[in-house]
């Protein structure tokens, strides 16, 4: 029940309550805690889903319940439940693994999809410059490379043609013959292109942009065209490759009788691709290829592949640079909304740097609104003070000094040189991992911006509450579902359980009054079997235990080895085998039913020992069910007593104003 309600409260957190308009109006109050119209009408549309029809029986209905679920929570509170450490413990344990993943969804990767996401509608078209940072030794080289790349820009920004310049200094040959064109792009980008993509999708169409760095090098841009985005197209081809030996006309002359089979002769393109394509892989399945993207294959194909307009349509002859093809579009792969493609998205750019990078920004941006302040002489104060010997070992202890320098300040809060100790005691398996060959100086400063993360962090989560709404309501579900667990295990399913005395008296009260607490007539049935290998016996066993005891029966048949197994149970009419209740009467036999599909095979028969008549169940024949139902008594009692403890007050005019006319 507790792991039901908590995970009741968790699938709150990806709905978010922001979807919905914010209405602090309040509809009612409880023990003088006002429930505004904002929080029930998500509560209303989580629980209802595509039954919240606003209609005034459905809204009266919930408003009943909502209303019981926040009396139970005022006891709660009244008797200090949400003061007790076992609860506050658990509650924070939960808000810090919420909140992080609150923060990072809301403030970083929520942002990259949507920003992925509006990118991919958009093919964009560049040239570049490219100067390789391939195979350098050290800074200053790259910095040398840095420096050629900003003389160049000087030189476009003077007039001079980005074209010619890129055929002359562009260190990527291949798109160097062409005046720097390296086609078209759509997002995303591959990993460690973020600051390329940035570049190809901020810089306006004839613009010029950069230097700009990637993984592999600087690259000067030009966008030179912008278009709709072509997505990706699933396609069949028939392939007929170029030949040195033979003209290409031949070859070409060989695709013209495909495609007349094919549009005269009514081939199917499946058996088209097995009989003539020269690629077997792609001819074995009917010519089928997959998914297509831009920029993947040379230009006249893949215009050829997106000038195709509807699903099935097949394309005449076209020329490549290594033979002929005729393509058959299948389907193309449109882009979904948002809600949809999200999560494919996320899986993309969680491996992709952006996302560490967004994460940083987002730390540099935090650091700046909580008016972060660093101290470098503390800085230095406290790396001069970590023993060369010890510090990166099991060996280093905590300072016996308690060293109160400010460190640094965030948000109006001080952190000193010992809380930098105690951070850097705690965090033992960083320490080891730097190694004996890492100078103390530069583990120590890793170790410092560590732990600066860690409080920008934890300043963000404190701030949660005040900067999303949705987020303290998220807070307020945890709580109170907590809360409510709680005092319900002590008001109504401990003493259901424990009460064995009120159980009993309440039992006496409703087991003649509830077909559950009744038995039907009862048979007691004794089921035999034996292997198919002795039915030699069978004869003689349904004679004598249709007079005998099962102990009789297995004592006589069993001796020297076990032949005879025996099975009781007793079962009401109604849910008695067919076999059984044809015959309903005592020391009846039923016939003998062979299972051929056991190994070894067996043989069984079953006798009614006996009938029992219909009459009411003891308490511990029925005790589960007898449970639910003084849960129900206790909980029905319990909310009576709270409605006349607390004053509820509901603001009709409010409630008038949701409820939707039929």
């Amino acid at each position: 029940m507790k792991k039901f309600i908590i995970s009741l409260c968790l699938s709150l957190f990806y709905v978010i309550l922001a979807q919905a308009q914010q209405d602090s109006r309040v509809l009612m109050t409880v023990n003088g805690m006002p429930v505004t119209v904002e929080e029930f009408k998500y509560i209303y549309e989580k629980s209802n889903g595509k039954d919240a029809d606003y209609s005034r029986k459905s809204l009266e209905d919930y408003l009943e319940l909502y209303k019981n679920f926040k009396l139970k929570v005022a006891l709660a509170r009244e008797v200090k439940l949400d003061t007790s450490p076992a609860l506050l413990s658990e509650l924070n344990g939960y808000r810090k693994k919420l909140a992080n993943a609150y923060l990072i969804d809301k403030e970083v990767a929520d942002k990259l999809a949507r920003e992925a996401y509006d990118r991919m509608h958009y093919d964009v078209r560049l040239s570049h410059i490219f100067f390789s940072t391939k195979n350098l030794r050290s800074p200053a080289d790259t910095a040398l490379v840095l420096k050629r790349a900003h003389a160049v820009l000087d030189r476009l920004k003077r007039g001079e043609s980005f074209e010619e310049i890129a055929k002359i200094l562009s260190e990527d040959k291949n798109s160097a013959k062409k005046g720097g064109d390296i086609g078209y792009f759509t997002a995303i980008f591959p990993p460690g292109f973020y600051r390329l993509e940035q570049a190809a999708y901020t810089t306006p169409v004839g613009q010029i942009a950069g230097p700009v760095r990637s993984v592999s090098g600087y690259h000067i841009i030009k966008v030179t065209d912008k278009r709709p985005a072509r997505g990706e197209m699933e396609i069949a081809q028939i392939f007929f490759a170029k030949d040195p030996a033979k003209p290409d006309s031949l070859v070409r002359q060989r695709a013209e009788e495909a495609l007349f089979s094919i549009r005269k002769a009514k081939m199917p393109f499946e058996e088209a691709a097995k009989q003539f394509s020269d690629d077997k892989t792609t001819g074995a399945k009917g010519g089928y290829v997959g998914f297509i993207g831009i920029n993947r294959f040379e230009k006249d194909f893949e215009d050829a592949v997106f000038a195709l307009k509807k699903d099935g349509e097949i394309s005449g002859i076209v020329e490549s640079s290594v033979g002929f093809h005729i393509i058959k579009r299948l389907r193309k792969k449109e882009l979904g909304p948002y809600k949809k493609e999200k999560r494919a998205i996320l899986a993309k750019l969680r491996k992709d740097p952006r996302y560490q990078l967004a994460v940083d920004a987002f730390i540099e941006k935090t650091k700046k609104e909580a008016n972060f302040m660093s101290n470098a002489a503390a800085l230095q104060k406290w790396i001069r003070s970590l023993p060369d010997s010890t510090f990166l070992t099991h060996k280093w202890e905590l300072p016996k000094t308690k060293d109160q320098t400010v460190l640094f300040t965030i948000g109006g809060q001080k952190r000193t040189i010992r809380d930098m100790d105690e951070y850097a005691h705690r965090a033992t398996r960083k320490r080891l991992r730097f190694g004996r060959n890492t100078k103390v100086a530069d583990a120590a400063r890793q170790l410092y911006n560590d732990f600066v993360k860690e409080q920008v962090m934890a300043y963000a989560e404190s701030k949660l509450e005040e900067k999303y709404p949705e987020f303290k309501a998220l807070m307020r579900e945890y709580e109170e579902g907590i809360l409510l667990f709680e005092i319900s295990r002590r008001e109504v399913w401990d003493k259901a359980a424990q009460d064995s005395v009120g159980l009993a008296k309440f039992y006496e009260t409703i087991k003649n009054s509830d077909p559950q607490f009744q038995w039907e007539e009862r048979a007691k049935l004794v089921t035999y079997t034996i292997p198919k290998s002795q039915e030699v016996i069978l004869k003689k066993l349904r004679r004598y235990a249709k007079r005998k005891a099962p102990a009789k029966v297995l004592k006589k048949f069993n001796k020297g080895k076990r032949i005879v197994s025996m099975e009781r149970k007793t079962v009401e009419k109604s849910k008695a085998p067919d076999a059984v209740r044809k015959l309903w009467r005592k020391r009846a036999i039923t016939p003998t039913v062979y299972d051929l599909q056991r190994k070894p095979p067996i043989a069984s028969f079953t006798v009614i020992e006996d009938l029992l008549p219909a009459g009411p169940k003891k308490l511990d024949e029925a005790r589960g069910y007898a449970i639910a139902k003084y849960q129900d008594y206790l909980e029905e009692h319990w909310v009576k007593t709270l409605q006349s403890r607390y004053k509820v007050e509901i603001n009709k005019e409010v409630f008038e104003s949701l409820v939707k006319k039929q």
